[in-house]
């Protein structure tokens, strides 16, 4: 079974708040899937929003953002298996390069990750892809993170 965690009001609030307290710029040369215009974007978090935190253009005016989570100690038993091509790409060396990142969905009444099209990121130079993993048939891209009311 996997971990719930609870959804409350700063959380809900995640999508209209401007001021953030850290941020960091990521280089997606291919952009993201559907989105291939998003060249550069930047990790933002605010520590009342954790684990959420959000992968927001860098564009002043419209800014597009996504809600994105860590999946470490959220979701058990994920492993992900990322193509040789991939890695390559990215310059990953080892496994302490690796940052994975999943774009979460907050409904009105559940929060689900896309599990099956992370967002890997090289820690070291801060290259970053959005990959679909070569083990997708195990995982979900609507997994559930918490249902209930919010």
């Amino acid at each position: 079974m996997n971990q719930a965690i609870r959804v409350d009001e700063p959380i809900r609030r995640a999508a209209k708040k401007a001021v953030l307290d850290t941020a960091h710029i990521v280089k997606l040369p291919l952009g993201l899937l559907g989105f291939p215009e998003l060249k550069e974007m930047e990790i933002v978090y605010s520590k009342a929003e954790l684990p959420f935190m959000r992968l927001r253009q860098v564009k002043e005016n419209n800014r597009l953002e996504f809600m994105i989570i860590e999946p470490n100690g959220l979701i058990d038993n994920y492993k992900i298996e990322i193509s040789d091509q991939d890695l390559l790409f990215l310059g990953i060396e080892g496994p302490n390069d690796v940052l994975v990142l999943n774009i979460a969905t907050i409904h009105n009444s559940m929060v689900t990750i896309n599990l099956i099209g992370p967002i890997i990121v090289n820690r070291k130079t801060r290259l970053a892809k959005q990959v679909v993993i070569e083990n997708h048939t195990q995982y979900s891209e609507n997994h559930v993170l918490y249902q209930g009311e919010m």
